[in-house]
């Protein structure tokens, strides 16, 4: 059973009036149960959790942020390191099913998707949602780099 406060803090961040004592919406507690459980996960991994981030092709970690636009999520390319910064270009990175393909046509426009550890926490989002995001507002230099978008044959082709 999820307790009251959880509830209470649920209904405030998603902007919502808070329900009188005893009346618990069903979807509210799996909410609050699913954000319960993502806490969980990220206390049980030091506070991480795992994160596509943009790398240019030679395999080093360029100042980007996932940005949702009209047509799905791209890639703003940093002023700085500062999450904050101006977007000063865009990376639309290519959404082909096979993975090969996929790669060698964000490789053509000169970037890399790989994946990195980085501190996060959980949020509620409005129309009743709980996910996992990154702490550190979308970049970080202070992350471990876990898959920096090379291939083997990549590498050693270098």
């Amino acid at each position: 059973m999820v307790e009251r406060k959880g509830i209470e803090r649920y209904y405030k961040e998603a902007g919502r009036l808070i329900p009188e004592e005893g009346f618990i919406p069903e979807q509210v507690e799996m909410l609050c149960n699913r954000q319960q459980e993502l806490e969980t996960f990220l206390t049980l991994h030091g506070g991480k959790a795992e994160f596509p981030a943009l790398f240019d092709k030679w395999g080093n970690l360029v100042a980007a942020r996932l940005v949702k636009r009209t047509y799905g999520f791209e890639w703003g390319i940093l002023e700085s390191d500062d999450p904050n910064s101006d977007i000063t270009e865009w990376f639309n990175p290519s959404k082909a099913v096979n993975t090969d393909l996929e790669r060698k046509r964000n490789a053509r426009q000169g970037y890399y998707v790989g994946t990195v550890r980085a501190r996060a926490t959980v949020k509620v989002v409005p129309h009743g949602s709980v996910i996992i995001v990154r702490a550190d507002g979308g970049f970080s230099r202070n992350v471990t780099i876990l898959d920096n978008g090379l291939t083997v044959s990549d590498q050693e082709a270098r």
